[in-house]
């Protein structure tokens, strides 16, 4: 069984919401406050062990902003993929079964659940329509021996449970809708025959024989989660372990042994009970009362319910005198091992299970939790769903299946991704293996910056610099370093589904290459392009050096190295000194009037559209070298050298280190601060002035091979 989808109206901090599962882990994230735990509440007011509450405080209800509520809610839970299930419980169950035909009343798109034959509680609907429940004409009332009932139950492909309480009519109703293919009792019969039940007063046998949960809350005790009663997975646990593996020896042994406690007992209390005996004998003289002290007997099958967890970590006590989060990783491995015994899949819902964990124990439970829903190496055969504040749980979990929870003022509202709206889904799968190993960060976060590089590191210096302390945590703001310019799109994408504001500041050259997977309209863009590309084709200075003596040696070197494939080290000294003339700086003011101001003001615009290009070029082109100290010098590997400047950065001031003048408008733009003023900044460069003109694929080999160079 898994959970499909949670539909909560009027209830808590939710005003009208459905919810989207899927199978395997499902994570539920989002500031404190914003109604995960409400979520989470409303699942286990109708799949939890406990019985129907009978009433409610009117804090249960949702509330506007005036104040104003309605007193009534409902929960609707619908479950897909009912199987392998475990009929033992329905022994208990001595007389028949009825079920209400609701199938031309029932329409299983519609998420209102209006229509009364949901609403209205058994005894109202029969009295009615009481033209529907004749025993001598049409009636919508089946009854179904056990061995019918079971059949019922396998061939059910969908149940809804749901609960609709309203004070104002005192109505308390929780029910269970099943969608039953009654061809089971004709196996040749193709033709599909759909029924839509409704339950005549659930039966909590069968409510545990389709549904098995277990809700560990934040603050949890084994005394409420490890209930042991007959309908509970955990009683259910033992008893089949009692009943499968006591003998009548052992059964002979423990009733010896039960006797002789009875015995010992009644001598340990056997003078309180003469003294009390002869009190009541002055006292009720005339009645004839005598009373008895001893240990309460039970019935030899219900022994089971009197068993008691201890955990020996060195000391030996019980479960509940053990550390919250060891609680919580044995909670969990019971639950494993009962769907294993039962080969039954089942639903385990999480509250803050980072709780109480040190890291360690976080990423072990993680792994338990991937264990736990494969069910003895099946893909996905159980479900888990879990509120979170850590990125340890995130990592492993299809973006697909995480659920962003946020306070509006329209209550308790989800944002999630639908995989629908990604084409082949290439681009998401990207997605996918960059946050198995970072930003995951972003999910939690009310806004994020999008930067290429190392601005992830120096940002924060930048704005403490700005207004006097760094103001990103207050406001949660994420930096997320993005795996190069081609992931902004899907970045993008991605946070505006999940309804995340976000920033992107890119290097110049995304103008060159990039710039077109953000835009919708990239007519202006083009015209740029062209006009740039123009200017670059009549560039004097490229084509000397992509005429001169060291180009054609370079190209042989490259030739000979794909001829052989081996690497050829003469390559790094040549290519260090014509990277230098090929790739420096052209100042935007060379550049016709026309063009720089054109340039100027599409940069402008993209500002509308919450991208920032950084004119001079990228960050490297913002560092003021000539203040760079002994610290500083021959430090050549990027993220190093941004790290160094930072550290420095809390000592002498980030403006020592680099022209923050920039940045400083970018960020008071994203802070809303300031109004953004711009200046007339400097230069374009010329790498994407040598890309026109045909040496991309060539200045791609040459980058990589330096990096590989510089790493070795």
């Amino acid at each position: 069984m898994y959970i499909s989808k949670l539909i909560i109206k009027n209830y808590k901090s939710i005003k009208d919401e459905s919810f989207i599962f899927n199978k395997g882990i499902n994570i539920l994230v989002g500031k404190n406050n914003a109604g995960k735990s409400n979520i989470v509440s409303a699942l286990n007011e109708i799949l939890g062990d406990k019985y129907n509450t009978t009433s409610y405080e009117d804090k249960i209800f949702y509330t506007d902003s005036s104040n104003n509520f309605k007193k009534e809610f409902k929960i609707i839970a619908e479950i897909n993929e009912i199987k392998n299930l475990d009929f033992s419980l329905l022994d208990n169950i001595k007389k028949s079964t009825a079920l209400i035909d609701i199938t031309q009343y029932f329409n299983e798109q519609d998420e209102k659940f209006d229509s009364e034959w949901l609403i209205k509680d058994d005894d109202e609907l029969k009295e009615i329509y009481k033209d529907k429940f004749d025993y001598r004409g049409i009636n919508l009332l089946k009854w179904f021996k056990k061995e019918d009932l079971k059949g019922v139950l396998n061939n059910t492909k969908k149940i809804w449970v749901y609960k609709y309480y309203n004070k104002d009519d005192d109505v308390n109703l929780y029910n269970i809708i099943f969608k039953v293919n009654e061809n089971f009792d004709n196996p040749f019969n193709i033709t599909n025959n759909i029924k839509f039940y409704r339950m005549l007063y659930v039966n909590q046998n069968i409510k545990a024989t389709l549904m098995t949960s277990l809700l560990i809350p934040a603050f949890r005790t084994p005394d409420t989660t490890l209930k042991i009663t007959k309908w509970t997975w955990y009683g259910k646990l033992l008893q089949k372990k009692w009943n499968d593996s006591c003998s009548i020896q052992h059964q002979s042994e423990i009733d010896k042994a039960s006797d002789d406690l009875k015995k010992t007992i009644g001598k340990v209390y056997a003078d309180l009970k003469n003294d009390l005996n002869v009190q009541l004998r002055k006292t009720l003289s005339l009645m004839n009362i005598k009373i008895d002290i001893n240990m309460i007997e039970n019935k030899s099958e219900d022994y089971y319910k009197n068993i008691k967890l201890s955990v020996d970590d060195g000391i030996e006590t019980p479960l509940e005198n053990k550390g919250s989060g060891l609680q919580s990783l044995i909670m969990i491995e019971l639950f494993k091992f009962y769907c294993k015994v039962f080969n039954q899949s089942s639903l385990l819902i999480l509250e803050e299970p980072e709780l109480f964990l040190h890291p360690h124990a976080k990423r072990m439970l993680s792994d338990i939790l991937n264990d736990f829903i494969k069910n003895n190496g099946g893909i996905n055969e159980n479900q888990i769903i879990i509120t979170t504040h850590s990125e340890e749980f995130i990592h492993n979990v299809d973006i697909e299946n995480i659920n962003v929870i946020r306070k509006t003022k329209n209550g308790t509202k989800k944002s999630r991704i639908n995989k629908e709206n990604y084409e082949d889904g290439k681009e998401l799968q990207k997605l996918k293996i960059e946050l198995q190993y970072k930003n995951t960060e972003m999910f939690f976060a009310e806004k994020v910056i999008l930067v290429e590089g190392e601005e992830q590191i120096l940002i924060p210096n930048i704005v403490k610099k700005i207004y006097g302390k760094n103001i990103l945590d207050n406001n949660d703001i994420s930096i997320i370093k993005v795996g190069g310019k081609s992931y902004f799109n899907i970045y993008r994408k991605v946070l505006n589904e999940l309804n995340i504001k976000n920033y992107i500041i890119a290097d110049y050259d995304i103008i060159s290459k990039g710039l077109e997977t953000l835009l919708d309209d990239k007519s202006k863009l083009n015209a740029i392009r062209c006009k740039i590309g123009e200017k670059i084709k009549n560039s004097k200075a490229i084509n000397k050096e992509t005429n001169s003596r060291d180009w054609m040696y370079l190209t042989n070197i490259l030739d000979e190295m794909t001829e052989k494939q081996i690497y050829d080290s003469r390559i790094n000294e040549l290519w260090k000194n014509f990277r230098n003339r090929i790739f420096n700086k052209k100042k935007l003011k060379d550049l016709n009037e026309e063009l720089k101001n054109e340039i100027l003001s599409f940069i402008t615009n993209m500002y509308n559209k919450d991208i920032f290009i950084m004119k001079n070029g990228e960050l490297e082109d913002y560092y003021k070298e000539e203040n760079f100290d002994n610290e500083l010098i021959g430090v050549n590997a990027k993220g190093l050298k941004a790290y160094k400047i930072s550290e420095l950065a809390e000592i002498n001031g980030i403006d020592k280190y680099m022209d923050i003048n920039e940045y400083q408008e970018i960020l008071t733009h994203i802070l809303g601060k300031k109004k953004i003023k711009l200046k007339n900044y400097k230069t374009i460069s010329n790498m994407q002035h040598y890309k026109r003109i045909g040496g991309i694929k060539l200045c791609q080999i040459l980058k990589q091979t330096e990096l590989n160079t510089n790493n070795n």
